[in-house]
């Protein structure tokens, strides 16, 4: 059996500060591949003080140079609220510097008032994500994407004079998909195309 490290972002007292909070995490990464765990899990939470972890794809980044071989999950990235023509790029190199450690767990929101706050309200979080799904994995996997659709993302062509727009996930790259309605979790393997 394997096991997670869940690192929480939770930090009822603001007198502790981020960078000590950040400390701990970091801490608790390095402790978790010590003792074998094969995953650590990142959240992602955005203006709530007691919830501190606004990018959960930079943790990624340095808790990838603080370990070996412990593969680090975000636990989940909120889809809603990023613009994917720019998220999957941000992936797309988090994955690179990570050296293929990146499990990228992707979600809708969990909280009505930081979506609100954020733009996207809860009653449009699910359509804005499943259409910001197939944004990032169409330009994940270098597929020709021609938008018409829906109202987030317009009509767009997300190629220019032929060029590829990111670069790919290598193979066997986890890409973890949670929808709370269906109760259930996919796993995705984008392939290198070149």
């Amino acid at each position: 059996m394997d096991f997670n490290h869940f690192l929480t972002s939770y930090m009822p007292d603001p007198n502790i500060g981020s960078k000590q909070h950040f400390k701990h995490m970091l801490d608790q990464s390095v402790l978790a591949e010590k003792l074998g765990y094969v995953a650590v899990s990142i959240p992602e939470h955005h203006l709530v003080n007691i919830l501190m972890m606004p990018s959960p794809l930079q943790m990624a980044v340095k808790i990838s140079s603080l370990t070996n071989k412990i593969r680090l999950s975000t636990s989940v990235a909120v889809l809603p609220i990023h613009d994917m023509r720019t998220f999957a790029g941000e992936v797309a190199t988090a994955d690179i510097l990570t050296e293929g450690r990146l499990v990228l767990g992707v979600g809708r929101g969990a909280f009505s008032w930081e979506l609100d706050r954020l733009g996207t309200p809860i009653e449009s979080s699910k359509e804005k994500f499943i259409e910001s799904l197939e944004v990032m994995n169409s330009l994940l996997s270098m597929k020709l994407l021609v938008y018409w659709r829906k109202i987030h993302y317009q009509t767009m062509n997300l190629y220019k004079l032929g060029q590829k727009l990111y670069w790919t996930l290598p193979n066997q790259t986890h890409l973890v998909i949670l929808q709370r309605e269906h109760n259930y979790v996919r796993n995705l393997f984008l392939q290198r195309i070149y």
